[in-house]
């Protein structure tokens, strides 16, 4: 989430996973080869499947019970649920400071060629700041990538990487319009932004340069960074759903308050 006004407090221990993967007993591992998922964009087709985050781990205590407070908001359980649908769901009420987030239970990996990819929803962009995004222990020195993030009722797609000033906390990459101290504007997307409401299937694919962010199968924007590369730098897999107004950021659209919506996830996937 961008624009911090300070950088996060310690996070504690995390425990990097060997296989570059997330936790086993939470995924549903790959039995066998020709039933095995494929990543939605078939620029990505040669990466494997390694495994698949179900909705209903998403909703259980190690993953919607974050130890980390993801961009200050502390765990709220309350507002995450299995729907009628069978989808993880994330609520905000809108009422200023609401917020909840999901985030993977151990640090993930960022070594090239990994790739995550969310089936996610976003109910609306009007008065609510949700998110699929990824950060090191150590942000923003250790990177922070908004795969998909609403501000001001628009989605964006940024990448934090350094602090910066009291103005604004962290050195970034921007496909949004905005220009503030240490922003650097990312180049040209090259298909259309997300929109809402709407299903879309996101793939955050990291590279030996970088890494590159995919809109139901089509390719958004790749940035270039030096953090992750070559992926020594782990980072949570985390998907929030806030109010847009905060007490520290207010992300609402001119004229706009904080006012219900969700984020709904059918699965979380992981490629390599």
């Amino acid at each position: 989430m961008r624009l911090r006004t300070g950088s996060f407090a310690a996070y504690g221990c995390a425990v990097v996973v060997a296989a570059a993967v997330l936790a086993p007993h939470h995924l549903t591992p790959h039995h066998q080869a020709a039933s095995a998922p494929r990543p939605y964009p078939a620029a990505l087709a040669g990466h494997p499947f390694v495994s698949q985050v179900t909705p209903a781990a998403m909703t259980s205590a190690r993953w919607d019970e974050p130890r980390n407070a993801p961009g200050r908001c502390e765990a709220n359980p309350r507002q995450v649920h299995r729907n009628a649908h069978g989808s993880a769901e994330l609520d905000t009420t809108g009422a200023a400071g609401n917020c909840t987030s999901i985030q993977s239970p151990t640090v993930t990996a960022t070594k090239p060629g990994m790739v995550y990819e969310a089936d996610i929803y976003f109910s609306t962009f009007k008065g609510t700041w949700p998110a699929l995004w990824m950060y090191g222990n150590d942000q923003p020195d250790q990177g922070e990538l908004d795969a998909a993030e609403d501000n001001y009722g628009v989605n964006y797609l940024t990448w934090h990487y350094a602090p910066c000033n009291s103005k604004a906390s962290s050195s970034t990459i921007s496909t949004g319009p905005w220009q503030y101290d240490c922003k650097t504007n990312a180049p040209a997307p090259r298909t259309r932004d997300i929109t809402a409401p709407g299903w879309n299937v996101v793939d955050i694919a990291f590279t030996a340069t970088g890494f590159s962010v995919y809109y139901n199968g089509r390719l958004f924007d790749s940035i270039k960074e030096n953090v992750t590369t070559p992926g020594k730098d782990p980072m949570w897999l985390t998907v929030s759903e806030w109010s847009c107004k905060q007490s520290w950021f207010n992300a609402c659209a001119k004229g706009t308050s904080g006012k219900p919506g969700n984020v709904q996830l059918r699965y979380i996937r992981v490629f390599r």
